[in-house]
């Protein structure tokens, strides 16, 4: 139930490199996840909000647009790509700045996907 959404999956798999290897990869398995669960739901309030237009008006209610269960969903390809993104630039920029962790000389390869059922 990844994003609160029930079907949905999130798989990893991060593979350290270098002398503090291990240690990269833990912190980017720990914290990505839940960076990339915010841009999603970002991306799919944004994708939701519908204007009302009042020629619209016989066919669906100013309630109904804001409620309809089904418009949060979806989201296009290319947000998808963005929120993958925004979420490991923030990651790179998150490690760069952590002092426990030397990412010069280390770092990690991550292998990502969500799967929707």
């Amino acid at each position: 139930d990844y994003t609160g959404e029930q079907g949905v999956i999130f798989c990893g798999v991060f593979d350290g490199h270098g002398p503090l290897g291990h240690k990269v990869s833990q912190f980017i398995r720990d914290n990505l996840p839940s960076k990339l669960s915010e841009a999603i739901k970002m991306a799919q309030q944004k994708s939701s909000i519908k204007y009302y237009d009042a020629n619209d008006a016989d066919t669906e209610t100013f309630h109904d647009a804001y409620n309809d269960s089904n418009r949060h969903n979806n989201i296009s390809l290319a947000s998808w790509e963005g929120c993958f993104l925004k979420s490991f630039d923030e990651m790179d920029d998150h490690l760069a700045q952590e002092v426990n962790t030397d990412s010069y000389c280390s770092g990690c390869t991550a292998v990502t996907l969500i799967k929707q059922v």
